[in-house]
């Protein structure tokens, strides 16, 4: 069941929180008609932050409300909290070797998570994210990254791929590392959400990750195997 918001003068209120306490009056009376997760599908992407925290002030909103984007391609964009969703179960996650040409040798982009992610704070990652229902990983991989980093990729070959067991959201994780390169005059820019910051790491200062990241850094051997690939030294 979904209930769409197409404009607050639907609703009679300019007032978001009476918008959305209307709403969710209405969704907590269809859940307790049996019906299962019933969301709010909103047009503008401006409101959505608006929603969610609002929603978490509302007894038992976070966790029975679905909070869901309506893009211009109709493609739509769960914002509810991501960790309720993922649990127990399976999430197939794209994510992207993003390499150049440098003065010493090939570099590759990597992201520092945001300090206020509740999964590996503050550690860096390659870029990704998970892929939606219906998508193609290479579809996937491109949306999620014009949305953390505002940047368009063209995705190559598969690097590799491994799994893992995420203990915050207590589900289990398969990650496809695909090789990438920049669209021509592409800059990156940071959404605060996501990440603190962008370096470029080549074999000179590859334990930088290392170091940050620890030894059981899944992710850590995908990014010398894709090095070796670069430079022609793996098989």
């Amino acid at each position: 069941m979904m209930l769409r918001v197409c404009s607050v003068t639907q609703l009679r209120t300019k007032n978001v929180f009476w918008q959305f306490s209307y709403l969710t009056m209405v969704l907590n009376r269809l859940c307790r008609l049996g019906l299962s997760r019933p969301g709010i599908c909103i047009k503008s992407r401006s409101k959505i932050a608006s929603w969610i925290n609002l929603s978490q002030r509302l007894v038992g909103a976070k966790d029975r409300v679905m909070l869901v984007y309506q893009g211009k391609e109709g493609r739509r964009i769960t914002h509810q909290d991501s960790a309720s969703l993922a649990e127990g179960r399976q999430v197939i996650t794209a994510c992207a070797v993003i390499y150049r040409e440098g003065s010493n040798g090939h570099e590759i982009m990597v992201a520092r998570r945001a300090l206020t992610k509740k999964f590996l704070p503050g550690k860096f990652e390659l870029p990704g994210g998970h892929i939606e229902f219906g998508e193609t990983l290479v579809d996937g991989l491109r949306r999620e990254l014009r949305e953390e980093l505002a940047i368009d990729i063209i995705v190559g070959d598969v690097v590799g791929a491994f799994t893992y067991v995420n203990k915050i959201k207590r589900s289990h994780s398969v990650e496809i590392i695909f090789f990438a390169q920049l669209a021509d005059g592409c800059l990156s820019k940071i959404n605060p959400a996501d990440h603190s910051e962008i370096i470029w790491v080549n074999r000179n200062n590859l334990d930088v990750i290392k170091t940050e990241n620890g030894s059981n850094d899944q992710e850590f051997p995908f990014l010398v195997r894709a090095l070796d690939l670069l430079d022609g030294r793996a098989s």
